[in-house]
């Protein structure tokens, strides 16, 4: 329907709320397209593909409050087109591909509702982010919305020219802030602001609550100097300072001073945050709830156990740390006992005494110690055995090698509310411990991708009726047997299958699955070599609700499956057909124009998918050997799994380089 009146088939005179969106493929709107629903106080046109919004489209809209665009196809966006609606206070344009041709002073004059004055008491939302093409762009409008609350401008890029006027982005952003003392929220992340836009954060925004300055390299301790010294910034409870590694000891000294009421700080991808930052920083923020600390090596449990000190946590997130040890997690859980959610990944000194610290804990929803070799099913027992057993939600135990059937029996038989589960890499699992989750009625979503499952486990799995969401890569024994006898029979409320690499598999197994599981949304099967036009096919007999599609490396497939595609699903949102030699890039590009993302190419799979250009595989899949009981202390499991996966398909005597 690429020109068209969005309510032709409504008949509801009385309606208040409209619901567009969710690819209805609108292309465009034209003058009075919502003529006689003038009464509309919301009306959601996001993820369509409009491309045209005439001036008089909105016309009568008089008591509009909220209007949704984002993630369509708008280059441009008229004054007129909005001034008709003078209620509107909440307006989403981001993900459009927009290509400005005006100054920022139309574009926020249209925001300005009604025509001739400022926001007001009408806005409070601004969203300008992703914005990298306002080459000639004035502030002056925004700085007049003075009830402004909430103002993104994360990763505009090229805000520096007015009037002829040059301006430099600090100098910009400035402008806007002096207009806007009632901002709340504020959202710099990967732009280009310096210590100026500091100096005026401490001035103007004396009631800040959310700053993120991720990724902004430019501004120096001399600019947090400015928020210690200043009025503003002192009632901020969040703050964002991701990846900014020139940061210092003596600027987190100054953050500390002019923001001690922070609730929550993230600290990611900081490899030069040290004990003696953490130390300063603990040293007057006593109200801390919440904390991440991703990819911050150098901190030792020192850091730690004065944040334990301090803090009285909710939530706290650490990954890729391999200094802190059981000490830490001892204070931490001794201090925090109202901790809701833990995220410990890739912590190699964490054992089994952490999880018995963790196992204190009374209302733990979600954990995730992906990656850390060291615990074993007797941690598991600490944690299934605690009070917050009950009440767990999510587990993520990826790549612990000393996880066995047991302790998955643990967690089945006392986790009665775990929704989502991952036990992907596991190599000590077997088709006993599917038996024992096959009788988890709370699971929705389950991951064994990596694992030594066969059919018998996979159709032990399906005795889940409540099971949505599948991934199972890389289980190389999965046979067209185990998908298509009771798993698919019982399991008809799969939403999500990833069977990506299960080189066992072929059109068999889709046509069970396409058969039983009519609600799938999602399917990903690259690396499934035995996959033809034919399984393709299936998919598209009454597959209504098919929305991604994944057949990259399915070398077997033709010209056929585009067409396929093109007519028998018509929701179709994004495909993936990379590694894909039969597919011709003209078949290919006749499905870009019906999808919002694409990717196709003919090139060879690489060699570590396991088979040649024809889908032969290149060393025959033995089983896998019998799992022990007992086991001698091993190396930390990779985290990058190209390796394990290549011996898997290819034989052990294969010699990996990087």
């Amino acid at each position: 329907m690429p020109f068209c009146t969005p309510l032709l088939y409504c008949t509801v005179i009385s309606l208040f709320v409209a619901r567009l969106s969710t690819r209805n493929r609108i292309r465009a709107l034209h003058d009075g397209a919502f003529s006689g629903f003038e009464g509309l106080i919301s009306l959601d046109l996001q993820q369509n593909r409009i491309s045209v919004l005439e001036e008089g489209v909105f016309l009568g809209l008089t008591r509009l409050a909220t209007l949704l665009l984002q993630h369509n196809r708008l280059g441009t966006l008229s004054e007129e087109a909005l001034i008709p609606m003078p209620a509107l206070r909440y307006l989403r344009l981001h993900d459009n591909p927009w290509t400005c041709r005006c100054t920022l002073d139309s574009l926020v004059r249209t925001l300005q509702v009604p025509s001739n004055h400022n926001l007001g008491n009408h806005g409070r939302w601004v969203g300008l982010e992703h914005v990298t093409g306002f080459n000639k762009c004035v502030p002056y409008d925004v700085s007049e919305c003075r009830n402004l609350q909430e103002l993104n401008l994360s990763e505009c890029f090229n805000i520096k020219v007015s009037n002829g006027q040059v301006y430099s982005r600090d100098e910009m952003v400035c402008m806007i802030l002096e207009g806007c003392p009632t901002l709340l929220y504020l959202n710099l992340s990967f732009s280009y602001v310096a210590n100026g836009t500091l100096r005026e954060l401490s001035r103007s925004c004396l009631n800040l609550q959310f700053l993120s300055l991720a990724c902004c390299h430019r501004f120096t301790d001399k600019g947090l100097q400015y928020l210690a010294s200043g009025k503003g910034c002192h009632k901020l409870i969040h703050l964002d300072l991701s990846g900014c590694t020139q940061i210092s000891v003596e600027g987190f000294r100054y953050i500390a001073a002019g923001c001690p009421q922070l609730q929550q700080i993230v600290f990611n991808d900081l490899p030069t945050l040290s004990d003696s930052c953490v130390l300063e920083l603990a040293s007057k923020c006593h109200s801390l709830s919440a904390i991440s600390l991703w990819d911050t090596p150098h901190l030792s449990d020192s850091a730690f156990k004065a944040i334990a000190e301090v803090a009285n946590l909710t939530k706290f997130s650490v990954d890729g740390n391999s200094r802190m040890s059981d000490i830490s997690w001892r204070a931490l859980c001794r201090s925090s006992p109202g901790l809701t959610r833990l995220h410990a990944a890739d912590c190699p000194r964490m054992t089994d005494s952490s999880l018995k610290s963790m196992g204190t804990l009374k209302n733990l929803v979600y954990l995730n110690i992906s990656h850390c070799s060291r615990v074993s099913d007797m941690g598991l027992r600490y944690l299934t055995e605690g009070p917050s057993a009950s009440k767990l939600r999510e587990l993520n135990l990826s790549n612990c090698s000393r996880i066995n059937d047991l302790a998955i029996m643990r967690v089945a038989q006392k986790c009665s509310k775990l929704n989502h589960l991952s036990v992907s890499y596991c190599d000590n699992l077997s088709n006993s411990g599917l038996e024992w989750l096959s009788s988890c009625s709370s699971l929705l979503s389950l991951d064994i991708s990596g694992c030594n499952i066969m059919d018998q486990g996979l159709i032990a799995l399906g005795g889940n009726p409540g099971l949505k969401k599948l991934v199972a890569s890389e289980c190389l024994w999965i046979t067209d047997i185990g998908i298509e006898q009771k798993f698919c029979r019982q399991a008809r409320g799969l939403e999500y299958m990833d069977v990506s690499h299960c080189v066992a598999l072929s059109d068999q197994a889709i046509k069970a699955l396409s058969f039983y599981c009519r609600t799938i949304v999602t399917l990903r099967m690259p690396g499934c070599p035995k996959m033809t036009d034919l399984a393709v096919q299936y998919l598209t007999v009454g597959r209504h609700f098919l929305r991604e599609l994944d057949v990259s490396g399915c070398v077997l497939l033709t010209d056929r499956t585009p067409r396929f595609l093109q007519t028998g699903c018509p929701q179709l949102n994004t495909i993936n057909m990379v590694y894909c030699r039969g597919i011709s890039k003209q078949a290919a590009l006749r499905l870009q124009p019906c999808v919002e993302k694409w990717e196709h190419s003919n090139d060879d799979a690489p060699y570590w998918f396991g088979y040649d250009s024809l889908g032969q595989l290149l060393q025959p899949i033995g089983r896998p050997d019998k799992i022990q009981d007992t086991w001698e202390e091993e190396e930390p499991t990779p985290r990058n799994n190209k390796k394990r996966n290549l011996i898997k398909a290819c034989g052990e005597d294969y010699e990996y380089t990087a």
